[in-house]
């Protein structure tokens, strides 16, 4: 019988399917930000199989790279929002920066000898999930209209 793994999720040691799967419904139509979202669900993979080894020698550097990930994508993204005249670019900050706040918190705790576990990776993935779906879905339709608009212009 296979060892459950340390993140408390009762995962097998060698999970046959990924904590947060890829596919097509995380996908808004912009390239980049496309690519730097499946970058970001990589790593959340990464840090919860990276957990199954109980090793914070494991999961630190993976965790690091995560909010390091977060934070230039962030900041991509309110790029383009204000760029673009986007009204919502300040809810959508407050959104990403009460994420960096407990990102900062967790990442003291770490630093104090906390692990990644259970509530913390489903906390992860859920954000991601719901503002790629919520937030992030209704500022990639305002940039799509935004860029038609300025195409329009040049005609």
């Amino acid at each position: 019988m296979p060892k459950a793994c340390s993140c408390g999720l009762g995962c097998p040691t060698a999970p046959a399917r990924e904590f947060l799967p890829g596919g097509t419904h995380l996908r808004l139509g912009l390239e980049e930000i496309d690519r730097q979202h499946e970058e970001i669900r990589r790593l959340l993979n990464r840090l919860h199989a990276a957990c199954v080894q109980a090793d914070p020698a494991a999961w630190r550097p993976v965790f690091k790279q995560l909010v390091s990930t977060v934070k230039e994508h962030f900041r991509d993204e309110e790029r383009l929002m204000r760029r673009h005249g986007d009204p919502a670019l300040a809810a959508h900050k407050a959104r990403h920066e009460s994420l960096l706040d407990r990102a900062a918190d967790l990442s003291e705790a770490v630093r104090r000898g906390a692990v990644i576990d259970e509530p913390v990776l489903l906390y992860l993935k859920g954000w991601l999930r719901d503002h790629v779906l919520g937030p992030d879905a209704r500022m990639a339709a305002f940039l799509r209209r935004a860029v038609r608009k300025e195409l329009n212009a040049w005609r």
